[in-house]
């Protein structure tokens, strides 16, 4: 056949063309395909163009053809990993589509081997590097506030100044709380419920235990008040926090006939309120020691009762410790002890002396005496030195803070020292303000002129054993040395008698009454002037 398609239409000759070559009547009737004489063409014809035709119908194929192919390459994938997931694997020889792969060339082989990596050895992860520990947070400052209640009926002045002379503020009334800042003498300086400091007569007020609270806290309190704050001095460590646990316990009075609370856990500090024989009372802190206990009163009032006068249900030692001897004037800690005073060449005992270690100015210094007796002044608003045992005496000077002097005398209350002044003046201030040598009883007792008013006695000359009751609600002398034996006689405070001797244990102190008998007292409510192991034993 030839390639022109024109040429495979043909006409047979004959006057019966075959069948395959008969045109039907629908085929007539198309206006594309028609038969023409031989040689005879017309103008309007065009020949069919069979190659273009056949073109445009090859590439309606191939497209569709490409799209197979990659659906089935997408297929033939998908089952691949599929098989692979599943664990199967394909036949050694088949590639992707399962067709039969072409052996590599043994450099291709060579090239397609995996090589040995050389293992490494793992990197040790590096340690965090250790956080560099803060510097602790220094130890606030605690302090026990102390509270005063007017108990007298008729009230009491407040007043500017320590004077009955000064201008009054207003009156207190009867049970009016105030918030304690300092004593002087017989004087208080405290801050009224308006915020307004002033001063009173102590003798109008019933002390007690405060609050604890931060130096920040007290400071705060005295600024609102127009007062001065105040400091921790240098060399003196705050009063650690008392601990935070809300530790009580019910303890009850076994002293006969009763105990003292005191604003300071010392014998010498004020009563600030007393519980007779059986009384209940709530304990929530103590000294460091464990001598002292920070009880309340069923009235609420609180201070510091000695251990040994209380019975406890349950271990003390769970007792917060509380900053017992703060200054509440000052805000720090009671000075550091200094170390004993080195002996004098002619042999004189040691005596110990607490200074809070602050250099007071010029021509004031802080260094103690080696012989005699000493005071030392710890209030950064100073002490006033008068030129009497007086409160209405005129003021010398105002001694500084950290100020160490040498104490020649006392007055014959004993609650004033004479003291000598860097210009060899000699002057008076209140016991209760300063610190005292541990020897101070030792000073001679002196007028206000500075003269012995009784004869000081021997040193070798031995003192009377002297029984003194020094509970407020006085004493009672038994019969026998036991709370179950009948009184003799009921004393109060104050009362001496002279001591003859003692129980071994020295719990129990006989005394000589004035008609010549013997009758015994509870030591825990009076006071020897001897040591009481110099008593003799009584069976």
């Amino acid at each position: 056949m030839s390639h022109d398609p024109l040429k495979n239409w043909q006409l047979e000759k004959s006057d019966e063309p075959l069948e395959q070559w008969k045109l039907q009547d629908s085929e007539q009737a198309a206006a594309h395909l028609q038969l023409q004489e031989t040689g005879a063409t017309p103008a309007n014809w065009q020949p069919v163009e069979y190659q273009r035709a056949a073109a445009r119908s090859g590439r309606n194929w191939i497209l569709p053809s490409i799209v197979i192919v990659a659906l089935l390459a997408a297929l033939a994938y998908v089952a691949y990993i599929s098989l692979n997931n599943l664990g199967i694997s394909l036949p050694t020889g088949f590639g992707l589509s399962g067709a039969p792969t072409i052996a590599p060339t043994p450099n291709q082989a060579v090239a397609a081997m995996p090589t040995e990596t050389p293992t490494e050895e793992p990197t040790p992860t590096p340690e965090p590097p250790t956080p560099t520990p803060e510097p602790p947070t220094p130890t606030p400052a605690v302090i026990l506030t102390r509270i005063g209640v007017v108990n007298d009926p008729a009230g009491v002045n407040a007043r500017r100044e320590p004077s009955t002379t000064a201008a009054i503020i207003r009156l207190l009334n009867s049970g009016e709380r105030v918030t304690i800042v300092r004593q002087e003498g017989d004087w208080l300086l405290v801050i009224l419920p308006e915020n307004q400091a002033a001063w009173v007569w102590a003798e109008y007020f019933d002390q007690s235990v405060g609050e604890e609270m931060t130096l920040e806290e007290w400071n705060a309190i005295l600024t609102a008040a127009g007062l001065p704050p105040v400091t921790p001095e240098a060399g003196v460590e705050p009063t650690p926090p008392a601990q935070t646990a809300a530790t009580t316990l019910s303890a009850t009075v076994i002293a006969d006939p009763g105990a003292t609370l005191r604003i300071e856990p010392a014998l010498q500090a004020q009563v600030v309120g007393e519980a007779l024989l059986g009384a209940a009372l709530t304990v929530s802190g103590r000294t460091d020691a464990g001598d002292w206990l920070l009880a309340t009163l069923p009235d609420g009032r609180r201070g510091w009762i000695s251990a040994g006068l209380v019975s406890v249900a349950g271990d003390v030692a769970i007792l917060p410790v509380q900053p017992s001897d703060s200054l509440v004037a000052v805000g720090i800690a009671t000075p550091t002890p200094v170390a004993s005073a080195p002996e004098t060449p002619t042999g004189a005992p040691p005596f110990t002396l607490e200074i809070n270690n602050v250099i007071p100015p010029a021509p004031y210094t802080n260094t103690i005496p080696t012989v005699g007796q000493a005071i030392a002044i710890s209030d950064t608003a100073g002490v006033r030195a008068r030129t009497a045992p007086s409160l209405e005496a005129a003021i010398v000077t105002v001694l500084p803070n950290g100020a160490v002097l040498p104490a020649v005398g006392r007055s014959p209350d004993t609650q004033w020292v004479q003291v000598v002044l860097p210009d060899n003046q000699r002057a008076w201030v209140f016991r209760g303000v300063v610190i005292v040598s541990s020897n101070i009883d030792d000073a001679p007792i002196v007028g206000a002129d500075g003269q012995p008013v009784e004869p000081t006695p021997s040193p070798g000359t031995p003192a009377e054993p002297t029984l003194t009751v020094k509970s407020l609600l006085g004493a009672n002398i038994r019969s026998a040395p036991s709370n179950e034996s009948e009184p003799i006689e009921t004393v109060s405070m104050g009362a001496t008698f002279p001591a003859v001797g003692r129980t071994e244990d020295g719990s129990w102190i006989q005394v000589r009454l004035a008609d010549g008998t013997t009758g015994w007292v509870l030591a825990s409510t009076s006071e020897l002037n001897v040591d009481v192991t110099t008593l003799p034993v009584v069976p």
